[in-house]
This record gives structure tokens, sequence and C-alpha cells, in this order.
């Protein structure tokens, strides 16, 4: 049974979507997900020689740098992402399916991106450097064959950065009764993280029809109202603080042509989502 297993080459393999992909799926599929020290993706020949001694069925490329406000400030942003890019698809076999993991941000954040759709990519190029190297990627792999690239908008859920993501931070200042506070109310399509690993699972399962998917749970939510929904599920009496009284610029898509394409398929809504998350946090934040 185990020598049928499909074999997945994943990059990222200790980050937030990395670990929850071989926790909900490691007994279904065997994972070669090398730690950094174990393998420098910037290094061609080790990329190549590593890739050449463990063949595989898929490649699932979650690794880079920048993307959030730890890591933005790093110098080399686009070039060291693109060098492991590049590092990837030359190792790559010509029968191996590429399953990548992109970025709304390739609309370019510096606009209110509004239920975007897949028909709008290239209409702006993004003024910030992480979304300008997703950009670059998108436009190569649009001239590849075997390759699936999901636009991700935002995830949530176990093994997320706990000092950086909102809904983390929400909930455990709730558990505290502290004050939840918004430097500037915002309207994004989030999905569990959990439900994209399925995505993955059926995008390794299937050879999707287009190339290109944007992710978003198609239920778009502003932070007050996510906070308003942490305060339910935590049972917390903190008070909810705006800082700044005008909406940021919106960051919600369309998420149709995935819909369309895994039938049955749907994400489950926020409170159960956030409640979830409340009890891993509950089991295993010790």
């Amino acid at each position: 049974m185990n020598a049928e297993r499909k074999k997945i080459f994943l990059t990222g393999g200790s980050g937030f979507i990395g670990r929850n992909l071989q926790e909900q799926f490691g007994d279904k599929y065997e994972f070669f997900a090398p730690s950094h020290s174990e393998l420098e993706l910037t290094d061609t020949k080790a990329v190549k020689k590593y890739m050449d001694e463990r063949p595989v069925d898929v490649i699932i490329h979650a690794a880079n740098i920048g993307g959030d406000r730890k890591t933005n400030h790093l110098p080399n942003i686009v070039e060291t992402n693109l060098r492991i890019f590049f590092n990837v698809l030359l190792a790559r076999k010509p029968d191996v399916k590429l399953i990548f993991c992109g970025s709304g941000a390739e609309y370019d954040k510096s606009r209110d991106i509004a239920n975007v759709d897949e028909n709008n990519f290239g209409q702006n190029i993004p003024k910030d450097v992480y979304g300008f190297y997703k950009y670059i990627c998108s436009k190569i792999l649009a001239t590849l064959d075997g390759v699936v690239s999901f636009r991700i908008f935002g995830l949530y859920g176990p093994h997320e950065d706990r000092e950086l993501r909102f809904i983390s931070v929400a909930i455990l200042r709730a558990l505290k009764n502290k004050p939840i506070e918004i430097w500037q109310n915002v309207k994004f399509s989030y999905a569990y993280i959990e439900d994209f690993i399925k995505v993955l699972s059926f995008a390794i399962e299937n050879d999707m029809k287009e190339k290109f998917y944007n992710i978003g749970s198609g239920e778009d939510m502003d932070l007050l109202s996510l906070a308003e929904i942490v305060k339910k599920v935590t049972g917390s009496k903190s008070e909810i603080i705006v800082k700044e009284p005008e909406m940021n610029k919106e960051y919600t898509c369309n998420s149709n042509l995935l819909r369309k394409e895994m039938g049955d398929f749907s994400f489950i809504d926020y409170e159960e989502g956030i409640k979830k998350y409340f009890d891993w946090l509950k089991k295993y934040d010790k």
C-alpha cells in the first residue's frame, strides 16, 4: 500500500502550509520536505542533486521569503525567491506536476482588489516586491505545461504566526479579555487552512482544467466582523478598538472557477473555522 503513495517534493515544509499539509495527508502521500539545513534552495546544483536522487510525482512549491511585516524588509526578496523558483523549475522532470502557492498580491495590492477573478491578472503590475515576485512566477508558469498555481488571498488556522496574524492575535487577546485592536478595518477573502489543504490534495490527484485559481472562501469579511466572531466563540468581553475610521483597500476575490472545478466542495464558514482553530489552540498551545 505504501509503495503506491504519490511521492511529493515539498518546499516550505516547516512553514504554515507545509506543516498542515504533512499533518493532514502524511499517511496518504510520501513527502520529501527538506529543512533549510538539509537543502539550500538557492543552490542550483544542490537542488538538482536532491531531486535527481529522489524521483517524485508532484512538486509543491510553498517556500518563499517576504509577504508579511516580519520579512518584507529583508534585502533581495525578489532575487532570492526567483532563484529558488527557477532552481525548482530546472530540477523538475517533464512529467512531474508542479503546484505553486501564488498570492492575491499578484493583482497589485496598491489598489482596491474587490471580488477579482483570474481574468484580471496582468491589468496592473504589483508595486510591492512580494507581489512582483509572485507576478513574475505567474508569467513564467503560464508558458509551461503540467502546472497549477493557487493565488491565495488569506489563510488562517493551526501553525500560523500567532504574533502576526490577525485572527490568532484576536483570539489570544480575547482569552485575556484585553482589547482587540484594529489599526484600520479592511475586507478580506480568508479561507481555513484545512480547506486549502483539501484543495491541494485535489490538485495532486487530478489534472485541473486551468492553470490559475483564486483561493478564498467566497464569504468576504472585514476585520471588525471577524473580531466579533472571535468574541462570540471565546465568550470574551474584550473591547474592539478601530483606530482609523476609514476602510483600508479591499482585498477580496472571486473563487467561482475553483468551485466549478471541484464540484461539491465547499469552504467552512468563519464561525466554524475560528471555532476549530480555537479548539486546536486550547489543545496544543500549552
